[in-house]
């Protein structure tokens, strides 16, 4: 436990860093709070909901993911922080016309949406109710994420994250209420509190940008925006596809309550993401740094140190699937002890392709990139469609997994087709330590797997582990902190 004196040293800290680094701090802790918030509600909305209401709320969220990107052609993203940099001296009358945009392409959809109403719900398995919600929701995210932007570039952390936490805690309590409140509707109760809270707290920064920038329509703004944005549409449509189409094919080809019981697993599975990310955080810009020095032979050793970690908390994770499951949901969701590991694996593969695809980034191989991610969805789909009327809902979990590998192989051979042209001779990450580590974690997984229902040695092993790693912490740590430094 921190003693007083260390926090005290902490906040000390804190506020003698520079501006950059306090923002960084504030936002790495606040999204720590908001996934920490979110996992921890799990358990009372999975008991509040029947496996079928708790799928629908997931399938929402999926198709919101992926309606967002017709409806906002993601122009929050990268460009719009570049743009904010590029046009600084004109930057309220170029976000006031971002907003406009924005605002005009979810109105397009939403016609489209009218004209072909009955088509689109039978497709989607959804009602108009929940698509007004989609196309609300998608266009209050967008005037959101514009304000955000403004603020990191700005280091402006203090509204944003007293803003975000604020918005964290009012939803699930909000939904509560709403659940609680109705005997029938309770899916939908939960979305529509959460749609409300959105609008609330978001549609007033619209009203900011139109009073600063003073209008709606810029044709150099658009015709900028539209440029860049239009032709990444399929890059963003494969990503959500990744993360989101084993949930949308397990409503229409199985059931809702089969979703529920995959997304309860997908997202516990996808809480080691706390961990990946804290890594990608220190080692991308690392990597970056060490391909701009030439110093190839150092990337090897903390691309495995770090993948070693991650399939440590990974089987972790999954040694403790039966119990984890058991806290955040009731028997029902029992099966999704069987979807965990795969899933849990999928984000330790992940995270070597991100090692990998950094190379890729850096030396601007778009279509490597852009390949990869379009070759990646269509696995994926496939893979889905053969493998769950087969074998059932559980086997979208190692489809997922085998989408993952490919992913990590295709980025690994760009990687190295990308060194041979502008740096020959150079290997980066080197494939047998990899391959060693992943096998072991592979191995190690499946074990885990097979001792389900012999608690006391799982308990054992994770004890001799955890005995192991603070024997040997100042050989896991040392390296990662001078990652940092460096």
């Amino acid at each position: 436990m921190a003693t007083p004196r260390a926090l005290s040293a902490l906040l000390d800290r804190f506020r003698s860093a520079s501006p950059a680094v306090k923002a960084s701090m504030a936002y790495m802790v606040c999204t720590f709070l908001q996934k920490g918030v979110s996992l921890l509600t799990t358990p009372i909305f999975t008991r509040l909901l029947t496996t079928e209401q708790y799928g629908y709320y997931n399938v929402y969220n999926s198709w919101l993911a992926v309606i967002k990107i017709f409806s906002t052609l993601m122009l929050a993203g990268t460009v719009y922080m570049q743009a904010v940099v590029k046009f600084q001296d004109d930057r309220d009358r170029m976000t006031s016309a971002v907003a406009g945009l924005g605002t005009l392409t979810t109105l397009i959809v939403t016609l489209v949406y009218i004209l072909f109403r009955e088509q689109i719900n039978q497709l989607m398995g959804i009602d108009t109710l929940i698509m007004t919600c989609i196309l609300i929701t998608a266009w209050a995210e967008l005037i959101l994420d514009l304000w955000a932007v403004q603020q990191r570039v700005d280091y402006a952390w203090k509204q944003l994250v007293a803003l975000t936490l604020a918005v964290t805690v009012l939803k699930p309590v909000t939904g509560v209420i709403a659940v609680v409140a109705t005997e029938v509707f309770k899916a939908e109760a939960r979305i529509v509190s959460s749609v409300a809270v959105d609008v609330v707290a978001y549609s007033g920064f619209f009203v900011l940008f139109l009073r600063r920038g003073k209008t709606l329509f810029d044709r150099r703004y658009w015709g900028y925006f539209l440029a860049f944005s239009i032709p990444l549409v399929p890059h963003f449509l494969t990503r959500i596809i990744l993360n989101q189409c084993d949930k949308l094919m397990i409503q229409k080809m199985v059931s809702l309550d089969a979703a529920g019981i995959y997304s309860l697993a997908h997202n516990l599975a996808w809480m080691l993401t706390l961990v990946t990310n804290a890594l990608l955080n220190t080692i991308n810009p690392w990597i970056f740094q060490r391909i701009k020095a030439r110093e190839f032979d150092k990337i090897g050793g903390a691309a495995n140190l770090t993948s070693a970690l991650v399939a440590g908390a990974g089987l972790c994770l999954t040694c403790v699937a039966p119990e984890v499951v058991r806290i955040f949901a009731p028997a029902e969701y029992h099966e999704a002890i069987w979807i965990i590991p795969p899933l849990v694996a999928s984000v330790y593969f992940t995270y070597l392709y991100s090692l990998f695809s950094d190379f890729e980034y850096y030396y601007e191989a778009k279509r490597s990139i852009l390949f990869a991610s379009i070759a990646g969805g269509i696995v994926n789909i496939a893979l889905n469609y053969v493998c769950i009327l087969r074998w059932g809902y559980l086997a979208a979990g190692w489809t997922t997994m085998a989408c993952f590998v490919f992913l990590a192989g295709a980025h690994f051979i760009g990687m190295r087709r990308i060194l041979r042209k502008n740096e020959p001779g150079e290997k980066g990450v080197r494939l047998q330590p990899i391959l060693l580590i992943t096998a072991a974690f592979l191995a190690l997984s499946a074990l885990c797997m097979l001792t389900y229902d012999l608690p006391l040695l799982r308990y054992a092993a994770l004890l001799v582990s955890g005995a192991v790693l603070l024997w040997q912490r100042r050989r896991i740590l040392t390296p990662l902190m001078a990652l940092r430094k460096k």
